[in-house]
C-alpha cells in the first residue's frame, strides 16, 4: 500500500479518550489531500487519495448558513468494475489523471450550518457503468469534491466516511529481537487510524523515551520495545483500502555501522497471529497481559518450507485442482476446436455441440484480409439444429471426437426425437487456386489470399 507524503499522513496524533469514543467511523479526509479552487463562478473543494476509497457520507460544517445547490462530484473512469473473470492479464483500475468528474445523485440533511450528504442508489442516469453494481449507496473513487457558488459560505470542517469503523487495539512491538549491543532510535507513524498512547516496554534507565516520535534504546539480553494503544480500522465493504498501517521509522547502530530498520505492518494481519520480521529483528503481537514474547518459536520462512513440501503427484493434483468444464470456457462461451488449412489465417471455430463460427478478432485478420470479412459485428455464427423444434445440444448431451484420436477431422454425435445424428467437419484450402499459378513463397509472405473452405456434413 502506498503512503501519502502529505500532512494528512498523520505524524502521530495523540487524541483524548473522549474524542476516541465519539469516533465510530474512520474519517477518510484526514488521510487525503484537500484543496480548493475557484473557477468560472464556482468553488470546488476536493479531497484526493492515493488509493480508491468507498465514500458513503460527507459531513460539512459551514462558516455561516449553508449554500444552496451544493453538488457532490467524484472522479470516474472504470468504476464500477465488471465482475472478475478468467483468463485476464490485468484488472481495470482508476488513476488520478485519466477520467472525468461525475455529479452524484445525493440527498442531504442539514441543521443550521451543518450538513450531511449521502448517496442515492447508483443508477445509469448518473454512472454509465452502474449496471456492474446497481443500487449501491457508496462511490469508489480517488477524488471526492463539493461544488458551490464562488461567493457561497465556505466551511470550517469537512469529514468523509466510508463504512469503515474504528475500534481500540493494543499491540506490542518488540524491537532488537535476538540481537545484542545494538542501539535503536526512531518514531511511530499511523495511517488510516490514530495513536491514543505509546508506552515503553522493557526499557532500562539508560534508555530514552520522550514521546512516540522520539525514542532510543540499547538492545540487550531482555526484550524491549513499545506498547501502542491504537484506534484501528475495521475496513468495509470488502476490498476496502481503509486498513490501518503502522510504520516504525527506525535505524540501528551495530558494529558493522548504521542500518535502516524501518518497516510497516497492517493491524488486520494480527488477526492471523503474531507478525515476525526476522530481517529487521522485530516481532509484533496483540498486547494481552504482560510477559515476554521472547520465548515464542520463530515461524519458518517460505523458502525454508519448500524442501519440506512433498513432490507433486497426479493424485494430489486431481484432488486439489478442480476439473475443467469441457463445455464452458473460462471467459464465457462454449469450448471450440479450431479448424484451418495449414498456414492459413482463416480459422473456423467448431464448438462443442456442433455450432460453427468465424471471428474477425479471433482470426487476427488485417488489411485486405479484414476487408473481405464483410458481415456486421465480430463474428458470424451457424447454428446446427435438428428436430421439429431445433435442438442445439444446450443440455450437453453430445459426444465429440477427433479422427483416429489426433487428426483435425471432428465428429460429434447426439440423439434427438428418436434419431441418432452424426456431424463431421474439417477445413481445407481451395486446391484449384493453389494449382493455378500461386507460388508457395508468395503465399508465405501473405501476398496471396487463397480461400479456406469449411466442410460440414450432418446426417441421421
Amino acid at each position: 500500500m502506498r503512503h501519502s507524503g502529505a500532512g494528512f499522513l498523520a505524524w502521530i496524533c495523540l487524541i483524548s479518550s473522549s474524542n476516541a469514543k465519539a469516533a465510530d467511523y474512520l474519517d477518510l479526509a484526514l488521510f487525503g489531500r484537500r484543496d480548493t479552487n475557484v473557477n468560472d463562478g464556482s468553488r470546488m473543494t476536493t479531497v484526493t487519495w492515493d488509493e480508491e476509497r468507498d465514500v458513503r457520507e460527507i459531513r460539512v460544517l459551514y462558516n455561516s448558513s449553508r449554500p444552496p445547490d451544493v453538488k457532490v462530484q467524484y472522479w470516474f473512469r472504470n468504476w464500477p468494475y465488471p465482475v472478475p473473470r478468467m483468463p485476464t492479464m490485468e484488472d481495470p483500475v482508476d488513476d488520478p489523471w485519466q477520467g472525468k468528474r461525475l455529479t452524484a445523485q445525493t440527498s442531504q440533511e442539514c441543521r443550521t450550518s451543518e450538513c450531511t450528504y449521502t448517496f442515492e442508489p447508483l443508477a445509469e442516469s448518473e454512472n454509465p457503468l452502474a449496471k456492474n453494481l446497481p443500487g449501491t449507496r457508496y462511490r469508489r473513487t480517488l477524488k471526492i469534491g463539493l461544488v458551490s457558488e464562488a461567493g457561497a459560505s465556505a466551511f470550517s470542517d469537512l469529514r468523509v466516511f466510508s463504512e469503515t469503523t474504528q475500534a481500540p487495539l493494543k499491540v506490542r512491538v518488540e524491537l532488537g529481537r535476538r540481537e545484542k549491543d545494538t542501539a535503536w532510535k526512531g518514531s511511530v507513524q499511523v495511517f488510516n487510524g490514530s495513536l491514543r498512547s505509546a508506552q515503553t516496554w522493557g526499557f532500562a534507565s539508560t534508555d530514552s523515551f520522550e514521546d512516540a516520535s522520539r525514542w532510543r534504546f540499547q538492545a540487550g539480553r531482555q526484550p524491549k520495545g513499545l506498547t501502542l494503544e491504537l484506534l484501528a480500522a475495521n475496513p468495509a465493504p470488502p476490498g476496502s483500502a481503509d486498513g490501518t498501517i503502522v510504520t516504525i521509522q527506525a535505524s540501528a547502530v551495530t558494529a558493522a555501522g548504521t542500518s535502516a530498520r524501518t518497516f510497516s505492518f497492517a493491524t488486520d494481519d494480527l488477526k492471523r497471529g503474531p507478525i515476525d520480521i526476522p530481517a529487521f529483528h522485530a516481532y509484533i503481537t496483540e498486547a494481552q497481559g504482560g510477559g515476554s514474547v521472547q520465548s515464542q518459536e520463530r515461524r519458518l520462512r517460505v523458502r525454508e518450507l519448500i524442501p519440506k513440501e512433498p513432490e507433486q503427484t497426479y493424485e494430489r493434483a486431481s484432488r486439489e485442482i478442480p476439473p475443467l468444464d469441457a463445455w464452458k470456457r473460462e471467459n464465457g462461451g462454449r469450448v471450440y476446436l479450431p479448424l484451418a488449412a495449414d498456414s492459413s489465417w482463416q480459422k473456423f471455430a467448431f464448438e462443442y455441440g456442433g455450432n460453427v463460427f468465424i471471428s474477425k478478432h479471433g482470426t487476427k485478420a488485417k488489411g485486405r484480409e479484414l476487408a473481405r470479412l464483410q458481415w456486421e459485428g465480430d463474428r458470424i455464427l451457424w447454428k446446427i439444429g435438428t428436430g421439429e423444434t431445433p435442438y442445439y445440444r444446450d443440455d450437453q448431451q453430445c459426444k465429440v471426437s477427433k479422427l483416429e484420436g489426433y487428426l483435425p477431422v471432428i465428429t460429434q454425435r447426439w440423439e434427438n426425437e428418436g434419431l441418432k445424428f452424426t456431424e463431421e467437419a474439417f477445413a481445407t484450402a481451395d486446391a484449384v487456386r493453389w494449382r493455378t499459378g500461386m507460388d508457395f513463397p508468395t503465399c508465405l509472405s501473405r501476398q496471396c489470399e487463397p480461400p479456406c473452405i469449411f466442410l460440414n456434413s450432418t446426417r441421421p
